[in-house]
């Protein structure tokens, strides 16, 4: 089969590139060749995923979408399988990634690791786990908060230190002086602020050599795609049900890697949802059924010892470090659970519902949609 049809120049798109033109570019590489370098604004779905998660990550079949790998024949391949699947506007960049380097065209080169970085990160270093090849991977990795409160404050502190690149913060909320007692992310003179910009204030004095981005609104079926989209794992530490099961669902919909946790009183749990695990069960395969209005008590009325969240959101960041780094055991089939009053910490089985509204074979789950009440 020719694939001359799906080709585009990298000269014809970089004059789109530069026109502004919408494009949805999309690198299919492995991770490893992604390390070298990669266009700016490129999503990264390895051709393996690649139809699994294009029609959810972009519905709309007459856009423009560009794909890339090295040389140019897996992109070719994959030009060939989306329009296979009712998608009319396809390219493949024609020579791949070597090509358009071969142009000298401009390139995003990941993060080496400077001196300061060496001196910075010199016990991350010294692991071989971690090494300086996850220590670019942290620094070339994205992960969202949603929340920057109990368990948003110690996660990002924690994450920050590690040296993850890039970290989101989304909160609609300010700093109130009842949050100081466990939100360590704040303190008495941001007291009334935005809670987004004084944990960003806090995490760039921490870390001045990582991205904060800030996102000033309250998470939403609407808004949930293009926050998320750039992001490569979620961490939720919200405290309402309705945006814990949104978030679920999102992550469901939009294949993302996502640590939970919650807290309530002298307990907490934790649990991670991974796509690329078939058996990974989300929020609602383990809880199907919301709780109604009045059934729970509010986070007011239940009340929470000061330094629990700062456990949990402690073991969020290190299972975050783990799926970035790819090493140790994941929690993708188990829920910890942990008391502070006995110091007890259990491991619970969890399985995948196969009659899941969200995330079974069975299901037709294509959108968000959000409960009518919040905490």
């Amino acid at each position: 089969m020719s694939y001359d049809s799906f080709q585009i120049h990298p000269q014809s798109l970089k004059t789109l590139k530069i026109e502004n033109k919408k494009i949805c570019l999309i690198d299919i590489r492995e991770s490893h060749e992604r390390d070298l370098g990669f266009l700016e604004g490129s999503l990264h779905v390895p051709k393996s995923k690649l139809c699994d998660q294009i029609q959810t990550t972009y519905p709309n079949k007459d856009q423009l979408i560009v794909l890339y790998c090295q040389v140019g024949k897996r992109s070719a391949q994959a030009a060939s399988d989306l329009q296979a699947l009712g998608y009319t506007h396809v390219k493949s960049l024609a020579g791949g990634f070597l090509e358009w380097c071969k142009q000298d065209l401009a390139i995003v080169e990941p993060h080496s690791l400077s001196s300061k970085d060496k001196k910075r990160y010199a016990r991350h270093l010294s692991l071989k786990e971690v090494g300086a090849a996850g220590q670019n991977k942290l620094l070339n990795a994205k992960v969202l908060l949603i929340g920057c409160g109990g368990l948003g404050s110690p996660a990002a502190l924690y994450l920050a230190a590690a040296g993850v690149g890039t970290i989101g913060l989304v909160d609609d909320d300010v700093v109130d002086e009842s949050n100081l007692q466990r939100q360590v992310l704040h303190n008495e003179t941001t007291i009334g602020k935005k809670k987004v910009d004084s944990a960003k204030e806090h995490l760039q004095k921490l870390n001045s050599g990582i991205q904060i981005q800030t996102f000033q609104t309250r998470l939403n079926k609407d808004n949930a795609a293009d926050i998320l989209k750039t992001f490569d794992i979620i961490v939720n530490g919200s405290d309402n049900f309705p945006t814990r099961y949104l978030v679920s669902d999102a992550c469901v919909l939009y294949k993302k890697k996502l640590v939970d946790a919650s807290v309530q009183e002298f307990t907490g749990q934790l649990r991670v949802y991974n796509p690329e695990n078939k058996n990974s069960p989300c929020y609602r395969c383990l809880f199907p059924t919301p709780p109604q209005k009045g059934e729970v008590p509010n986070c007011a009325e239940a009340g929470v010892l000061g330094v629990l969240p700062g456990l949990l959101g402690t073991l969020q960041a290190t299972e975050v470090i783990k799926l970035i780094l790819e090493q140790g055991e994941s929690l993708d089939t188990q829920i910890v659970s942990y008391n502070a009053l006995s110091q007890e910490l259990k491991h619970l089985n969890t399985r995948k519902d196969p009659e899941c509204v969200v995330c079974s074979e069975k299901s037709d789950f294509e959108e968000l949609n959000e409960l009518k009440w919040s905490c």
